[in-house]
């Protein structure tokens, strides 16, 4: 019996060897088929940008999905911002986090959804949510609410695990990794937060100022630091013309809904992006 059990144990020791190892060769795998992908493209400038970090293998927009993606050769890592009700720039998808949090199992502590305009730049009548949203609470308290997978077709094992994050805390995370990351930033709905009183463009360049991707004119004119990358994207034609009147060496790029009739009113090409 006792023979039976340590053959047992030396099996199952053996399976996590196995697995750990099949892993390990998973990982080189994928980075030899970057650096083919990167040889292929003859003389073409290509960057690897990570949406969300590696979010099909971890809850996106944690520190956990990043590490991934860097460690998977990524060039840039995604980070969409909103803002909290106390003025943090937090890193989320969406303002409404219902899709990606378990705060509806936690309405005790938050309260019930409300109604509120999701997107304010599109063609035709504004779009409206019912949801709980970003900036109706503390950042100390959303830090209770825990990260899950938003598609269903994602494993769910690591749902729980993470929290919401601020922007400033991914800065001292690439910060203490001592690799030149780049930061793919998208601001999210900026035009509403701003009614509000959130002011994310510049809590956004003042952040990036204090932690050296850019320095701070005589003119309040913020340029990009020798080294440092950072691309800023938006939906919103306005913010990015806000952004260009007041950085230098900044790349702006701006996005556009797939479907053609969605675009927003407000022309790129009439404010000269």
């Amino acid at each position: 019996k006792n023979k039976q059990e340590e053959e047992k144990e030396n099996n199952k020791t053996h399976n996590v060897i196995s697995i750990k190892d099949k892993l390990k060769e998973f990982r080189k795998q994928q980075k030899r088929r970057l650096e083919s992908i990167r040889r292929k493209i003859k003389g073409k400038k290509t960057l690897i940008i990570a949406h969300r970090g590696a979010s099909g293998k971890r809850p996106e927009h944690t520190l956990e999905a990043y590490a991934r993606a860097i460690e998977e050769g990524a060039d840039y890592i995604e980070q969409d911002v909103v803002m909290s009700k106390d003025g943090e720039i937090l890193v989320c998808h969406d303002r409404e986090l219902s899709g990606f949090t378990d705060i509806e199992d936690q309405r005790a502590e938050f309260g019930e959804r409300v109604t509120k305009l999701k997107q304010d730049h599109e063609k035709g009548k504004p779009k409206y949510y019912t949801d709980w949203f970003a900036e109706d609470y503390p950042f100390e308290k959303l830090k209770k609410l825990n990260i899950r997978q938003r598609y269903e077709f994602r494993g769910k094992g690591f749902d729980g695990l993470y929290r919401i994050y601020k922007m400033k805390e991914v800065l001292e995370w690439v910060e203490a990794t001592n690799k030149n990351i780049g930061l793919y930033i998208e601001l999210k709905n900026p035009h509403y937060l701003n009614t509000i009183g959130l002011n994310i463009q510049q809590k956004l360049l003042d952040l990036l100022s204090t932690y050296g991707y850019l320095e701070e004119t005589k003119d309040g004119i913020y340029k990009m630091k020798e080294n440092k990358k950072v691309i800023i994207q938006c939906f919103e034609a306005t913010t990015l013309k806000w952004f260009k009147e007041r950085t230098i060496g900044v790349p702006l790029i701006q996005l556009i809904y797939s479907n053609v009739k969605k675009m927003q009113p407000d022309n790129p090409k009439k404010h000269n992006i």
